[in-house]
Protein backbone atom coordinates (compact mmCIF):
# COMPACT_ATOMS: atom_id res chain seq x y z
CA UNK A 1 0.00 0.00 0.00
CA UNK A 2 1.04 3.56 -0.38
CA UNK A 3 -0.27 6.67 1.19
CA UNK A 4 -0.09 10.70 0.09
CA UNK A 5 -0.40 13.47 2.33
CA UNK A 6 -2.45 16.47 1.47
CA UNK A 7 -1.96 19.39 3.91
CA UNK A 8 -5.60 21.86 3.69
CA UNK A 9 -4.68 23.59 6.54
CA UNK A 10 -3.20 26.88 7.42
CA UNK A 11 -2.55 26.14 10.72
CA UNK A 12 -0.36 22.99 9.91
CA UNK A 13 1.55 24.94 7.05
CA UNK A 14 4.89 23.77 7.66
CA UNK A 15 4.88 20.47 9.03
CA UNK A 16 7.04 17.24 9.49
CA UNK A 17 5.62 13.80 9.54
CA UNK A 18 6.73 11.12 11.43
CA UNK A 19 5.13 7.36 11.40
CA UNK A 20 6.69 6.66 14.66
CA UNK A 21 5.50 7.28 18.58
CA UNK A 22 9.56 8.54 18.88
CA UNK A 23 8.91 10.85 16.10
CA UNK A 24 12.67 9.46 14.50
CA UNK A 25 11.54 8.11 11.22
CA UNK A 26 10.76 11.43 9.46
CA UNK A 27 8.11 10.54 5.74
CA UNK A 28 7.67 14.07 4.98
CA UNK A 29 9.48 17.06 5.38
CA UNK A 30 8.22 20.77 5.89
CA UNK A 31 4.64 19.67 3.90
CA UNK A 32 3.33 23.58 3.55
CA UNK A 33 -0.69 24.47 3.04
CA UNK A 34 -1.67 23.00 -0.39
CA UNK A 35 1.38 20.95 -0.80
CA UNK A 36 1.12 17.09 -1.72
CA UNK A 37 3.85 14.39 -1.11
CA UNK A 38 4.40 11.59 -3.06
CA UNK A 39 3.14 8.58 -2.99
CA UNK A 40 4.92 6.61 -0.11
CA UNK A 41 5.36 2.81 0.62
CA UNK A 42 3.80 1.95 4.39
CA UNK A 43 3.32 -1.70 5.86
CA UNK A 44 -0.06 -3.53 5.31
CA UNK A 45 -0.56 -3.20 9.05
CA UNK A 46 -2.24 -0.50 11.70
CA UNK A 47 -0.25 2.79 10.75
CA UNK A 48 0.07 5.96 12.86
CA UNK A 49 1.67 9.46 11.30
CA UNK A 50 2.98 12.11 13.87
CA UNK A 51 2.61 16.17 12.27
CA UNK A 52 5.00 18.30 13.97
CA UNK A 53 6.46 22.00 13.13
CA UNK A 54 8.76 21.60 10.61
CA UNK A 55 12.55 20.91 12.45
CA UNK A 56 10.45 21.03 15.64
CA UNK A 57 9.73 17.30 17.12
CA UNK A 58 9.26 18.33 20.98
CA UNK A 59 5.39 19.57 19.68
CA UNK A 60 2.97 17.13 18.06
CA UNK A 61 0.32 19.44 16.31
CA UNK A 62 -1.96 16.43 15.08
CA UNK A 63 -1.40 12.55 14.78
CA UNK A 64 -3.93 9.91 12.65
CA UNK A 65 -3.21 6.66 11.82
CA UNK A 66 -5.69 3.14 10.28
CA UNK A 67 -5.40 0.05 9.69
CA UNK A 68 -3.48 -0.25 5.76
CA UNK A 69 -4.26 -3.32 3.62
CA UNK A 70 -2.35 -4.55 0.15
CA UNK A 71 -2.92 -2.85 -2.69
CA UNK A 72 -4.64 0.06 -1.92
CA UNK A 73 -3.65 3.84 -2.62
CA UNK A 74 -4.44 6.13 0.82
CA UNK A 75 -4.74 9.68 0.83
CA UNK A 76 -4.60 11.75 3.98
CA UNK A 77 -6.00 15.17 3.84
CA UNK A 78 -5.39 17.28 7.18
CA UNK A 79 -7.81 19.98 7.61
CA UNK A 80 -8.58 22.43 10.24
CA UNK A 81 -7.89 25.65 12.43
CA UNK A 82 -5.83 25.49 15.90
CA UNK A 83 -8.73 24.42 17.72
CA UNK A 84 -10.34 21.83 15.56
CA UNK A 85 -7.15 19.79 13.54
CA UNK A 86 -7.88 17.06 12.06
CA UNK A 87 -6.98 14.39 9.44
CA UNK A 88 -9.38 12.53 7.13
CA UNK A 89 -8.17 9.48 5.31
CA UNK A 90 -9.21 8.51 2.00
CA UNK A 91 -8.93 5.94 -0.64
CA UNK A 92 -9.81 8.08 -4.05
CA UNK A 93 -11.21 6.10 -6.73
CA UNK A 94 -9.07 7.47 -9.95
CA UNK A 95 -9.19 4.36 -11.69
CA UNK A 96 -10.35 4.84 -15.44
CA UNK A 97 -13.55 3.67 -16.94
CA UNK A 98 -14.55 3.30 -20.15
CA UNK A 99 -18.06 5.37 -20.03
CA UNK A 100 -17.27 8.61 -18.72
CA UNK A 101 -15.23 10.71 -16.45
CA UNK A 102 -15.41 11.14 -12.58
CA UNK A 103 -15.71 13.89 -10.61
CA UNK A 104 -13.98 13.86 -6.98
CA UNK A 105 -14.35 16.65 -4.79
CA UNK A 106 -13.21 17.37 -1.15
CA UNK A 107 -14.59 20.03 0.82
CA UNK A 108 -12.27 20.99 4.06
CA UNK A 109 -12.76 24.67 4.53
CA UNK A 110 -13.18 26.08 8.13
CA UNK A 111 -15.36 28.98 6.93
CA UNK A 112 -18.01 27.41 4.67
CA UNK A 113 -19.41 23.93 6.43
CA UNK A 114 -21.63 23.00 3.89
CA UNK A 115 -20.71 24.68 -0.09
CA UNK A 116 -22.95 23.66 -3.05
CA UNK A 117 -20.83 22.61 -6.77
CA UNK A 118 -21.91 23.76 -10.09
CA UNK A 119 -20.99 21.93 -13.40
CA UNK A 120 -22.30 23.99 -16.10
CA UNK A 121 -21.39 25.12 -19.51
CA UNK A 122 -18.79 27.29 -20.35
CA UNK A 123 -19.59 31.23 -19.82
CA UNK A 124 -23.88 30.01 -19.17
CA UNK A 125 -23.21 31.28 -14.91
CA UNK A 126 -25.48 29.98 -12.27
CA UNK A 127 -27.85 31.77 -12.07
CA UNK A 128 -31.15 29.54 -13.17
CA UNK A 129 -29.07 26.17 -12.64
CA UNK A 130 -29.23 23.62 -9.62
CA UNK A 131 -25.63 22.26 -7.98
CA UNK A 132 -24.29 19.26 -9.25
CA UNK A 133 -23.70 18.39 -5.43
CA UNK A 134 -25.68 20.68 -2.98
CA UNK A 135 -24.16 20.91 1.05
CA UNK A 136 -20.92 19.14 0.45
CA UNK A 137 -20.24 18.76 4.07
CA UNK A 138 -16.67 19.74 5.35
CA UNK A 139 -14.37 16.16 5.47
CA UNK A 140 -17.09 14.34 3.52
CA UNK A 141 -15.95 11.43 1.38
CA UNK A 142 -17.97 11.00 -1.84
CA UNK A 143 -18.58 8.78 -4.77
CA UNK A 144 -17.11 9.65 -7.49
CA UNK A 145 -19.79 11.79 -9.50
CA UNK A 146 -20.26 10.68 -12.93
CA UNK A 147 -19.41 13.43 -16.19
CA UNK A 148 -20.01 13.19 -19.72
CA UNK A 149 -17.06 13.89 -22.01
CA UNK A 150 -17.28 17.58 -22.11
CA UNK A 151 -15.46 21.15 -21.19
CA UNK A 152 -17.20 22.49 -17.58
CA UNK A 153 -16.98 25.65 -15.68
CA UNK A 154 -17.02 24.71 -12.16
CA UNK A 155 -18.46 27.23 -9.53
CA UNK A 156 -17.78 26.62 -5.93
CA UNK A 157 -20.67 28.62 -3.31
CA UNK A 158 -22.38 28.46 -0.23
CA UNK A 159 -25.28 26.00 0.55
CA UNK A 160 -28.16 27.55 -0.90
CA UNK A 161 -26.50 30.65 -2.58
CA UNK A 162 -25.81 31.87 -5.73
CA UNK A 163 -22.59 33.79 -5.25
CA UNK A 164 -19.53 32.40 -6.70
CA UNK A 165 -17.22 32.04 -3.33
CA UNK A 166 -14.74 30.27 -6.23
CA UNK A 167 -14.71 29.87 -9.51
CA UNK A 168 -15.34 29.79 -12.34
CA UNK A 169 -12.49 26.79 -13.27
CA UNK A 170 -12.66 25.87 -16.71
CA UNK A 171 -11.85 22.12 -17.85
CA UNK A 172 -12.41 19.71 -20.11
CA UNK A 173 -12.68 15.57 -19.68
CA UNK A 174 -12.62 12.88 -22.02
CA UNK A 175 -13.67 9.32 -20.77
CA UNK A 176 -11.29 7.51 -18.30
CA UNK A 177 -10.58 11.12 -16.85
CA UNK A 178 -10.17 11.82 -12.78
CA UNK A 179 -11.27 15.23 -11.59
CA UNK A 180 -9.53 15.44 -8.15
CA UNK A 181 -9.76 18.14 -6.30
CA UNK A 182 -9.56 19.44 -2.74
CA UNK A 183 -11.84 22.80 -1.71
CA UNK A 184 -9.69 24.85 0.56
CA UNK A 185 -9.76 28.74 2.63
CA UNK A 186 -7.94 31.36 1.67
CA UNK A 187 -6.19 34.69 3.49
CA UNK A 188 -9.95 35.60 2.83
CA UNK A 189 -12.24 34.63 4.81
CA UNK A 190 -15.25 35.44 1.80
CA UNK A 191 -13.40 33.67 -1.00
CA UNK A 192 -12.05 30.06 -1.35
CA UNK A 193 -9.94 28.43 -3.75
CA UNK A 194 -9.68 24.97 -5.85
CA UNK A 195 -6.73 22.29 -5.55
CA UNK A 196 -6.60 20.63 -8.48
CA UNK A 197 -4.66 17.19 -7.88
CA UNK A 198 -5.37 15.70 -11.50
CA UNK A 199 -6.86 17.22 -14.55
CA UNK A 200 -8.25 20.50 -14.04
CA UNK A 201 -7.84 24.13 -15.98
CA UNK A 202 -4.84 23.45 -18.68
CA UNK A 203 -4.33 27.58 -18.83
Amino acid sequence: PTVQFVNASMELSGSDIYDDEMLTSLRVANLGFLDVSAELQIAADAVNFFYTPAGNPSVVSLETGFTAFSGNRYRIVSLGAADSLGAVVTIPDLRPVETHAKFLPFQTSNNFEFVDLYLVDPDVGIEDLLPVRRGLARGEVLQPLALAPDTYDLYVTELDQKVALAGPYRFTVAVGDAVDLVIVDTVDPAVLDVLFLSGGPTS
